[in-house]
């Protein structure tokens, strides 16, 4: 935890030393996958074991709203169908898992529906079964799904590069960005301030140089100021976070400069200039 001018521990630590597979907020409580599978969240000074969706091995979560959802696996014998359950009001609730055998690797709300990339193709929720709305050539993967107002923005990956498109409602597909031979898989995309946002190891969109971090303004991609140093050797995950109180931003990964200082993994970028954040 950043108190504004240090870090401070959590308790003693997570339970059994488990590393943090992924986090994120819902009703009220900070809520972590563990690399166990397990699920844990912050309740009153403590980490306490959280429900979980019966049956269903997770590998991913995401909070939507004050609706937690989480992803992974219904093993049947020998065979893992990918499946989704969503936790609101106290309680786990399970969607129809999907027939065939791929992973999920996101799911977000656009509009009043949900949808979810999985392996090539994005699959929308109709209230009751998944019906198929996007798909992109059998060579690539969807990683990252963002909803921003009328646009539904996908990234794809296909061998070494990836593909940023725009779809509209009908699913018809603009490309606006390619990344070409970025240093690695753990890069991100998220909405912030009503703008797509991308970070991670790669210096290029296009033939424009933007080190590592962009976001696009519904024509063009920009950079916020001087860029976060060395994402190009970055082995290890990559993540961004808005605090809605200050405006300010922060940037998580593996570098050792943001701008042109000293930034130890994280950073802090004010609209102006980046910030460490203590020894990071």
């Amino acid at each position: 935890h950043w108190d504004g001018l240090q870090w401070d521990t959590l308790s003693d630590g997570l339970p059994n030393g488990m590393t943090v597979q992924d986090m994120d907020w819902a009703e009220n409580y900070l809520w972590m996958l563990l690399g166990d599978q397990s699920l844990v969240r912050w309740e009153n000074d403590t980490w306490k074991t959280a429900p979980s969706p019966a049956g269903l091995r997770l590998i991913g979560m995401k909070s939507l709203g004050d609706t937690l959802f989480s992803w992974g696996y219904l093993v049947s014998g020998n065979v893992g169908y990918a499946a989704i359950s969503y936790f609101n009001s106290g309680a786990w609730t399970q969607l129809p898992p999907l027939s065939e055998y791929n992973t999920i690797s996101d799911v977000e709300q656009w509009g009043q529906k949900i949808y979810i990339a999985l392996g090539n193709k994005i699959l929308q929720w109709n209230g009751n079964s998944w019906d198929e709305f996007y798909s992109v050539n059998a060579s690539q993967s969807i990683k990252h799904i963002v909803g921003i107002q009328n646009d539904l923005f996908v990234c794809s990956q296909k061998s070494s590069s990836y593909r940023i498109e725009k779809l509209d409602a009908d699913a018809n597909a603009t490309l606006i960005g390619t990344i070409e031979n970025p240093s690695n898989s753990n890069w991100v995309a998220k909405a912030i301030k009503g703008k797509l946002w991308i970070g991670g190891g790669f210096s290029h969109i296009d033939d424009q140089y933007l080190g590592g971090l962009a976001w696009y303004n519904g024509s063009n991609w920009e950079s916020p100021g001087q860029p976060v140093g060395t994402f190009l050797s970055s082995t290890y995950g990559f993540c961004l976070y808005r605090d809605t109180l200050s405006g300010d931003l922060y940037v998580g990964g593996e570098f050792d400069f943001a701008g042109s200082g000293f930034a130890s993994n994280i950073a802090r970028w004010d609209g102006a200039q980046w910030h460490p954040m203590g020894a990071g």
